[in-house]
């Protein structure tokens, strides 16, 4: 069943101890996630509802807005912020060293 743009799979796993759920390995397949790969975790609230969504390889949009255009890779880090964010950052810096 699909409600807009959401996939209703009907599966349920529990939380584990440790707060860890399992991706089952057909749904995984067939989203094209190897083992391994990177996920970002977003929440939002759907019919007054706590929402949990998994987003694959956060590596290519902005780790603070999540944009995927002029990408900056921060220093130290694999992690990437877009001009934007890196700009905002910036001036923050500096209002907060005046």
């Amino acid at each position: 069943m699909s409600n807009g743009n959401v996939t209703v799979t009907g599966i349920t796993r529990p939380i584990d101890d440790l707060g860890r759920v399992v991706i089952p390995k057909e749904l995984r397949d067939s989203l094209h996630w190897p083992a391994k790969e990177r996920v970002e975790i977003l929440t939002t609230e759907i019919d007054g509802e706590d929402v949990v969504v998994l987003r694959k390889s956060a590596s290519d949009r902005c780790a603070l807005c999540g944009r995927q255009k002029g990408l900056l890779t921060m220093p130290g880090s694999d992690r990437k912020i877009c001009a934007a964010c890196a700009k905002s950052i910036a001036s923050e810096f500096i209002a907060a060293e005046a």
